[in-house]
């Protein structure tokens, strides 16, 4: 039997796994007011993946493109209202909080559930910022063209390799960058992509500088015995994440011990950036707001 409706405001911020996860609960619990804020394309990183393998239920994997697809049919099935705003600041005011977007709109909730998840660490070099979005790019979902074109990935973590995976399988020429003498993948990520012989990893090869070109994105870079500039269509950057989250007016530590706001997914789980855990934490925080509201 479905729970009496009650009535709360609750907003998540975030429209990726986590944030999800924590909207499919919330509204079986019979919480209706909710409000999901989106900044980008619902669904998080989790479209960039190229075969998640680790979710249970898809024991052949699933591409990240498809399974974030679910999980997004899943929530607008349920007419939960998303918004496509930025939440840019959150203050306290005793009895709930007060949020202001980018545009200058301001929303009230009485709890909170932060799942921003991640932004991309920028390069300490100089980026053409009219390339940006073009031809230089921090997520491989956002490549517009991949089929026949030649893409340098600069990173050597497991994200720079699955990227790689991902733009061959759709017919592109990759050239993986790493700075390093090694490389910080796992073994079955290595050897998928030394298996499909159109990926070229250098290592000990250190990103100069790099120009827009009418032809593409010119590459500078410097490894032991020579300098080199070759041209690509696209540069793509997977040299770490930082967490992403609004300014909080408050001291986020001591608030969050009112159990009325909660950070949860990529933005909180530092190196462990896992769908499933992602969703375990939406689904977590869900069940406590519900459990905090019939005063269990």
């Amino acid at each position: 039997m479905r729970a009496e409706s009650v009535k709360p405001e609750v907003i998540i911020i975030g429209c990726g796994p986590a944030g999800i996860s924590a909207a499919i609960q919330l509204k079986r619990q019979g919480i209706e007011c909710i409000t999901v804020f989106e900044r980008g394309v619902p669904g998080g990183l989790l479209r960039n993946a190229n075969l998640v393998e680790n979710y249970p239920g898809f024991p052949n994997g699933i591409s990240g493109k498809n399974l974030s697809g679910l999980f997004v049919s899943h929530f607008t099935g349920l007419s939960i209202p998303l918004k496509n705003e930025e939440i840019i600041s959150v203050a306290a005011d005793g009895k709930g909080y007060s949020l202001e977007s980018r545009t200058g709109r301001r929303y009230r909730c009485d709890f909170l559930i932060v799942a921003t998840g991640t932004d991309p660490v920028c390069p300490n070099i100089e980026i053409p910022e009219k390339a940006i979005s073009k031809k230089i790019f921090f997520e491989v979902a956002d490549i517009p063209r991949p089929e026949n074109s030649r893409v340098c990935i600069a990173g050597g973590g497991d994200c720079a390799f699955d990227y790689a995976l991902s733009l061959v399988r759709k017919g592109a020429y990759v050239h993986i960058m790493i700075r390093s003498d090694t490389d910080r993948t796992f073994d079955l990520l290595r050897e998928r992509v030394r298996r499909t012989g159109k990926i070229s990893v250098r290592y000990s090869e250190r990103l100069e500088n790099i120009e827009e070109k009418d032809n593409g994105i010119l590459v500078h870079s410097e490894n032991a015995s020579a300098r080199k500039a070759e041209i690509y269509d696209y540069i793509l950057f997977a040299i770490g994440r930082k967490p992403s989250k609004p300014v909080y007016e408050f001291d986020f530590e001591k608030e969050r011990q009112n159990d009325t706001i909660y950070e949860i997914g990529d933005v909180k789980n530092g190196i462990f950036r896992q769908t499933s855990i992602a969703v375990a934490n939406g689904i977590e925080v869900a069940m406590k707001i519900n459990f905090k509201l019939r005063g269990m």
